[in-house]
C-alpha cells in the first residue's frame, strides 16, 4: 500500500485509541464501569471486534456524542464521525432517480434494488473509513482551498506516480468541497461565474476512476477508487447529510488538530 492511499486508510475500528475505548466502555457500562474499575479492564472488555461495533454504532453512544459537547471532546474525530455517519446511514437512504435522501420507512421498500447496492455500499466497514479519514485530513487545521487548474497542471508535470497521488488529491479534494462547501461553491457560480458543482463532481469522478487504472495500487485499493469514483453522489450525500443534521459549522471549526 503506497503513502498516498495510507494516509486515507490511517484510522479505524481496527486501531481506536485507549482514550476511545475507555469512553466506549464508560459511556455502555455507565452502572458498573464506576471509579474502581481500572481503564485496563475497560479495553479488555472490546478485544471482540464485533461487540465493539455494536457499543460503537448503539443508541448510548450516539446519545453520548449528540448530548453531552465536552463528552464528545474526549474522544478521537473519527470515533465521533464514525458514530454520526452510521446514524445517518442507517436512518436515511439514497434513492437514484431522484439523488435524494429520505426516510427510514421507504428504504424497506427498495430491497434488490440499485438504490439497496447504493445503501450497502455505503455501510461498508472499508469504504466509511475512506470517506472519514478524507473529511479529517481536509478538516484539519490549516486547509486552504485550491484550484483544480493548478492540480492539473502538477499533474502534467509529474511523473507517473506523482499523477497517481494527484489524481487521489484531485478526487479527495472534489469530495470533500462538494460534501461540506456546496452552498459556496453555489454562490461562487451564480454570482461570480465560477465553477459549479457538476464540474466538481466530474472531476472528482474522473480522479478516482484515473486511480483505479494506475499500476500501484493493489486490487483492493482500485477497487475502492472505482467505487468512490462511480458512486460519488452518494458517497458525497452521505458526508453531507451528516454535516446538515449534526454540525452547525463545517466540521474545519470542529478539528483543531489529529489527535
Amino acid at each position: 500500500m503506497t503513502d498516498a492511499i495510507k494516509r486515507f486508510r490511517r484510522y479505524s475500528m481496527d486501531n481506536l485509541p485507549k482514550k476511545d475505548l475507555v469512553w466506549l466502555a464508560r459511556t455502555h457500562f455507565s452502572k458498573k464501569a464506576d471509579s474502581d474499575v481500572t481503564d485496563d479492564n475497560l479495553v479488555e472488555l472490546l478485544k471482540d471486534k464485533r461487540t465493539l461495533k455494536q457499543i460503537a454504532y448503539g443508541e448510548k453512544a450516539l446519545n453520548a456524542v449528540l448530548g453531552d459537547e465536552e463528552s464528545s471532546k474526549e474522544i478521537s474525530p473519527y470515533l465521533m464521525f464514525s458514530i454520526l455517519y452510521n446514524k445517518v446511514v442507517e436512518r436515511f437512504g439514497f434513492r437514484i432517480d431522484e439523488s435524494s435522501w429520505f426516510g427510514e420507512n421507504t428504504y424497506s421498500l427498495l430491497v434488490g434494488s440499485e438504490e439497496e447496492k447504493e445503501n450497502n455500499l455505503l455501510k461498508k466497514e472499508g469504504f466509511k473509513d475512506y470517506l472519514i479519514n478524507v473529511l479529517i485530513s481536509y478538516s484539519n487545521k490549516g486547509f486552504k482551498q485550491k484550484y483544480f487548474i493548478d492540480m492539473l497542471k502538477e499533474k502534467q508535470r509529474g511523473h507517473a506516480f506523482e499523477k497517481f497521488q494527484k489524481d487521489i488529491e484531485i478526487g479527495n479534494y472534489a469530495l470533500f468541497m462538494v460534501s461540506q462547501f456546496s452552498k459556496h461553491i453555489e454562490y461562487r457560480n451564480k454570482y461570480k461565474k465560477r465553477v459549479g458543482i457538476e464540474y466538481y463532481g466530474d472531476m472528482g469522478k474522473a480522479g478516482f476512476e484515473s486511480a483505479s487504472r494506475a499500476v500501484f495500487p493493489k486490487d483492493d485499493d482500485k477497487n475502492m477508487f472505482r467505487k468512490l469514483s462511480r458512486s460519488f453522489d452518494t458517497a458525497v450525500q452521505s458526508l453531507k447529510t451528516m454535516k446538515e443534521k449534526y454540525f452547525r459549522e463545517t466540521p474545519n471549526s470542529l478539528i483543531l488538530g489529529e489527535n
